[in-house]
């Protein structure tokens, strides 16, 4: 029997509603040159025309583009946390969903992560549907619609319609990604070739003079000394360059064994307690029983205490303190290097772990070639741990990062029997 005439002519509708939103969409999309561009023209589009609510979230790429989610109304950017078990299920395995109606309130917070629970607190859910964005033989991360109309319930149609606008946005958003990483390589190959002009001929003129008075006959007190000093600063300078590379290149190598967290954080202290000591600085600590273990590169390790330690001293107060904590949470010890100095302002904060930035010249004396942090983060992740910070209240800055047990790390590594 054949459908009614006028229902042919509904779906004719559709169908034809359907294909011009797909030609706005496509003209606008390609016209996006940039991620958050892309991001808010298909919240735009999306709302209130087809959807009620929206959510876009990408993984973290690389470096240039971390994890983040784009959210209407109202178009909101921001850094990802916790991800729902829904939108796991599309960035881990590409799997759709369509729910219609809800199973209940509390469905749609596990689905989509407790820091969207505010936004559908004001969003009465009838239907939502959720669709990984692919790109090629890779997903680039989810897009999910929210319907709080009970005549606009998702079907299978609407699912169909996510899924085709899903594919034109990944598409968008790897052109505007690799646009994103042909400026950024371009910009580091200007820093790098920046920091091998200034900060290695800098070291290497000092080297160079100091060597050639002492030929003359004429040198100056503490020579050899010195000459030693500055060329473990090149060695150092030239060993950040490398790891840096190696990190953009996913190419760092780490040997995990079993270390005291104990140990790792006073061995990293001593190495910089000669300049604490210059500045008057109190080096506190807070450590747990030598017993506390994690599994990590102990020499990778060092560098990274040592790094957060060495911005610590840049930031400090004269005769203020340092303070060192390490403690196990769980399957995890959080290690802690907070200082007292006058913090760093909010705007800064998303950017202190981006290769070659640097806080600004005046806060600390000197610019730094703005590879510490960056390398610190690529270890940390190197062994599964991450790493982040946070304003004190008062003043100064505590940087945590985080490390498997030991015990945690080979339970995982454990064959199964």
């Amino acid at each position: 029997m054949a459908p009614p005439k006028k229902i042919l002519v509904v779906e004719d509708e559709q169908q034809e509603q359907w294909q011009r939103f797909m030609a706005d969409a496509s003209v606008r999309l390609a016209a996006s040159l940039e991620v958050e561009d892309a991001l808010r023209t298909v919240c735009d589009l999306l709302v209130p025309r087809r959807a009620d609510w929206c959510l876009v979230h990408l993984l973290r790429t690389n470096t240039t583009m971390p994890a983040t989610t784009m959210t209407g109304p109202p178009c909101a950017l921001r850094p990802s946390q916790e991800l729902g078990v829904v939108l796991k299920k599309a960035v881990e395995r590409g799997e759709p969903e369509l729910a219609a109606p809800i199973p209940g309130e509390e469905w749609i917070v596990r689905a989509l992560g407790r820091d969207h629970e505010a936004a559908l607190r004001d969003v009465l859910v009838r239907s939502f549907l959720c669709v990984p964005l692919r790109a090629r033989d890779r997903i680039l991360g989810a897009l999910v619609l929210v319907s709080k109309r009970n005549d606009r319930v998702f079907g299978p149609h609407d699912l169909a319609f996510a899924t085709d606008l899903a594919n034109r946005l990944a598409m968008a958003l790897e052109g505007a990604l690799l646009l994103r990483q042909t400026k950024h390589a371009m910009e580091l190959r200007e820093a790098v070739l920046a920091v091998v002009s200034h900060d290695l001929r800098n070291l290497l003129t000092s080297i160079l003079t100091r060597a050639q008075l002492w030929a003359a006959g004429r040198p100056a007190p503490g020579t050899p000394e010195s000459i030693v000093r500055t060329a473990k600063k090149m060695a150092r300078l030239i060993g950040d360059l490398l790891d840096a590379t190696s990190i953009d290149a996913g190419r760092l190598s780490v040997s995990p064994s079993i270390h005291s967290a104990a140990e790792l954080a006073r061995d990293a202290l001593d190495s910089i307690r000669p300049d604490a000591d210059q500045k008057a600085l109190a080096l506190a600590t807070d450590l747990p029983s030598p017993s506390v273990s994690v599994m990590a590169d102990g020499v990778r390790l060092h560098e990274v205490l040592t790094n957060l330690l060495t911005n610590a001293l840049k930031y400090a107060q004269p005769g203020g303190r340092i303070h060192v904590r390490a403690r196990q949470t769980g399957t995890l010890v959080r290690f802690e290097v907070e200082d007292d100095g006058p913090g760093i302002r909010s705007d800064h904060l998303p950017h202190v772990f981006e290769r070659m930035w640097h806080a600004p010249k005046s806060m600390v004396g000197r610019e730094g070639s703005g590879l510490g942090l960056y390398i610190a983060r690529g270890i940390v992740e190197a062994h599964g741990g991450q790493i982040w910070v946070e304003n004190n209240l008062g003043a100064g800055c505590t940087f945590f990062f985080t490390l498997p047990t030991a015990r945690a790390d080979s339970e995982l590594r454990a064959p199964s029997p």
